[in-house]
């Protein structure tokens, strides 16, 4: 995707947000995720997001004339930077918390037709299409939930899937998975605290790690935290869901 592709609407949004975790909640909102793991995973015309000091976006596109080389420019901006190679390229993620950026659908939607189950819709809503889910929506869930790393109860989100919604009880699995979900929201709050806790500590010298470790550590917590959200996503969908489903029933 280039930058003149970009999605409308977000970038208004994006520079709109208030803090680097509120850019984190856009991004994942318009984009699916990669983390920059592999050299496949570094593309020679690839978008990437960078959540460094100041959150921002960077396209990259290959040198003519050095074919080792990655040309960076800053999205809005337009800003130029000097030219990366490949194989110093993982360092630049580390140190900025990159992470590479696909049209919606692209890369999570491929890991949900692979965690799907074949079953068809067991509802769905005409007149609300935005609240419609069905048994693949839960395991979307399930699925979501379990790469939180936040719902140790995540088997109770397939025990609704399996039992309270194809029984139609959809009031008391709402209530089950909304339970669930306000576990996951405080893990998810007292991750933040400590990330935030760990950054100071680290700031002022009392977290014995080096600059390579902490900026490895920081591009994992980037990655998992885009993550997170889009399990909160996903658990917001699947509440809409059956708070109408059990209001209709």
């Amino acid at each position: 995707m280039l930058g003149g592709d970009l999605p409308e609407g977000f970038q208004d949004e994006f520079e709109a947000a208030g803090s680097a975790d509120q850019r984190d909640q856009v991004v994942g909102r318009w984009f699916d995720v990669c983390p920059i793991q592999a050299a496949p995973d570094v593309e020679a015309e690839g978008l990437y997001y960078a959540r460094d000091k100041e959150p921002h976006l960077v396209q990259s596109q290959p040198v003519a004339s050095q074919p080792d080389l990655l040309a960076m420019t800053f999205l809005f901006s337009g800003q130029r930077a000097k030219p990366v190679a490949r194989r110093k390229f993982f360092e630049l993620a580390a140190k900025s918390g990159l992470v590479r950026l696909a049209p919606k659908g692209t890369i999570q939607g491929k890991q949900d037709a692979d965690d799907e189950e074949e079953t068809g819709p067991v509802d769905v809503r005409e007149e609300h299409p935005e609240s419609s889910i069905d048994l693949s929506t839960l395991t979307q869930l399930l699925t979501a939930a379990r790469q939180s790393g936040l719902v140790p109860a995540a088997d109770q989100i397939a025990h609704v899937r399996d039992c309270e919604f194809r029984m139609g009880k959809y009031q008391r699995a709402f209530d089950t998975i909304e339970r669930v979900y306000v576990k996951f929201t405080q893990a998810a709050t007292k991750r933040q605290e400590q990330l935030r806790a760990e950054e100071i500590r680290y700031r002022a010298g009392k977290l014995k790690m080096s600059p390579k470790q902490w900026m490895q550590k920081k591009q994992r917590d980037n990655s998992q935290t885009l993550i997170i959200e889009r399990a909160r996503r996903k658990f917001a969908h699947v509440l809409d869901g059956l708070r109408l489903l059990a209001r209709e029933s």
